[in-house]
C-alpha cells in the first residue's frame, strides 16, 4: 500500500497532535478531516426499540406509550453514524451479524448503516446457543425527567481475533476504534492494530470481570472511560480517578501523548494528555486535568439515548482534525449536548454553528 501524502496546512507538528506515527502523516490542525483518513470500528450494531412514557412506570403497573420508534443502536454504530456526518469521513463497522433469514432486523441494520454512509463489515454467525438474533435494546424514555432505562437482549457472540484477521485489512485504515467488550480477544486485536501502525482508540464503558480493562491502556492512543467503570473502581468523581491513573502511568505502560477522556454527563468532560518526561516537581504537583463544560442548552432534553456515543464520535472528529485535546473535548460536549435536544442522530452538524465558544 502506498503512503498517503498531504501537505501540512501550517507545518505544526506539536507533540499533542502526534497521534499517528505509522505509515500515515502526522495530523496537523485543519478545518476538516483529511481525505486519506479511514476509520474502522470493531463493535456492536443492534436495534433500539424506544418507548416514550409520561413518567417511568411503577412495578406491576400499566401505562400507555406516547410513541414508539425503531432505530439503529449500539455504541459502535452510533459512534460512526456521528463521525460520518462530518467532513465526509470514511468509516466502516465490523460487527457480529445474524443470518438474514433468521432475523428481519439484519436488513434493517444494514439499511440504516447505508443511510449514514457507514461501510458494513458483518461477521456472519450462523449458530450460537440456539437461534442467533441481532442484539436488541428495549428503551423506556421518561418525558418527565429525560432519563432512559435500557433492557438489552443479546444472543450472539463477541468478535474474536480470527474474525478480524479474516474480515479486514488493517493496512487500509488510519484509525481503529474498539468497544471494550471481550478482554482476551480484544487484546489480540489491539496488538494487531498496533502492528499495522493505526491510531487506536478504546471505549471502556463498564467493568468486564475477571479481565482488568486498564491493562489495555498500553496499546491505545485515545481512551474514553465511562462513569460506570470509574465508580466500579471505587472513585466518586472523574478527577480522583484521573489522578490515580496518572500515578500508575508507568506501571500501566500508558503511551507517550496518549489521551484519556472521561465524559461525565451534565458536568461536562475531564481528561489528561500524557506528556513526555515528568520531572520530580511535576510528579509531586500531580497531573493537569483538562476540563470541558457541558453544552448550555436552550431547549429541553428530549432524548439522551446514545449521547455518550455521540460524544465519542465527535471527540474523534476533533482529534482527526488535529485539534488539541481541550478543543476536541469542548467540541464533543457541544455536539453531544445538542443531540439530547432531538430524537435520534440525524443532522448533528447543525450544532456546530450553535457553539458560541469559538470552536
Amino acid at each position: 500500500m502506498s503512503t498517503p501524502v498531504e501537505p501540512a496546512s501550517n507545518g505544526d507538528t506539536r507533540p499533542n497532535l502526534a497521534l499517528a506515527r505509522g505509515p500515515f502523516q502526522e495530523r496537523v490542525t485543519r478545518s476538516s478531516i483529511a481525505a486519506w483518513e479511514n476509520v474502522l470500528c470493531v463493535g456492536i450494531a443492534c436495534v433500539d426499540i424506544v418507548d416514550e412514557l409520561a413518567c417511568f412506570p411503577d412495578e406491576d403497573s400499566e401505562q400507555r406509550s406516547l410513541g414508539r420508534i425503531r432505530r439503529l443502536g449500539g455504541n459502535g454504530a452510533n459512534m460512526l453514524c456521528t463521525l460520518s456526518q462530518f467532513d465526509g469521513a470514511k468509516s466502516s463497522l465490523m460487527f457480529a451479524s445474524a443470518p438474514r433469514e433468521s432475523d428481519p432486523n439484519v436488513a434493517f441494520v444494514g439499511d440504516e448503516l447505508c443511510r449514514f454512509n457507514v461501510t458494513q463489515v458483518p461477521v456472519l454467525i450462523k449458530e450460537w446457543k440456539g437461534t442467533v438474533q441481532m442484539p436488541t435494546s428495549y428503551i423506556l424514555q421518561s418525558r418527565l425527567t429525560g432519563s432512559r432505562t435500557i433492557i438489552h437482549y443479546r444472543n450472539i457472540p463477541e468478535l474474536t481475533c480470527a474474525d478480524m484477521a479474516g474480515n479486514v485489512d488493517l493496512s487500509t485504515y488510519t484509525w481503529v476504534h474498539f468497544e471494550g467488550r471481550s478482554g482476551p480477544d480484544l487484546e489480540g486485536m489491539l496488538r494487531a492494530s498496533v502492528h499495522a501502525g493505526c491510531t487506536i482508540s478504546l471505549e471502556i464503558e463498564k467493568p468486564r470481570p475477571p479481565f482488568d480493562m486498564l491493562t489495555l491502556l498500553r496499546y491505545c492512543n485515545v481512551v474514553m472511560i465511562g462513569k460506570d467503570f470509574v465508580k466500579a473502581q471505587g472513585f466518586a468523581h472523574a478527577r480522583e480517578f484521573l489522578v490515580n491513573l496518572w500515578s500508575q502511568r508507568q506501571t500501566l505502560g500508558i503511551k507517550l501523548h496518549a489521551k484519556i477522556v472521561l465524559p461525565w454527563g451534565e458536568e461536562g468532560a475531564f481528561g489528561i494528555a500524557f506528556g513526555e518526561n515528568v520531572t520530580r516537581d511535576e510528579a509531586e504537583a500531580g497531573p493537569e486535568i483538562i476540563y470541558a463544560p457541558a453544552a448550555t442548552l436552550d431547549k429541553p432534553i428530549l432524548d439522551s439515548v446514545g449521547a455518550g456515543d455521540v460524544f465519542n464520535g465527535s471527540l474523534v472528529v476533533g482529534l482527526l482534525r488535529g485539534q488539541p485535546l481541550h478543543e476536541a473535548m469542548r467540541f464533543a460536549c457541544n455536539i453531544a449536548g445538542g443531540k439530547c435536544t432531538q430524537q435520534g442522530l440525524e443532522h448533528l452538524t447543525k450544532f456546530v454553528s450553535e457553539d458560541k465558544r469559538g470552536l
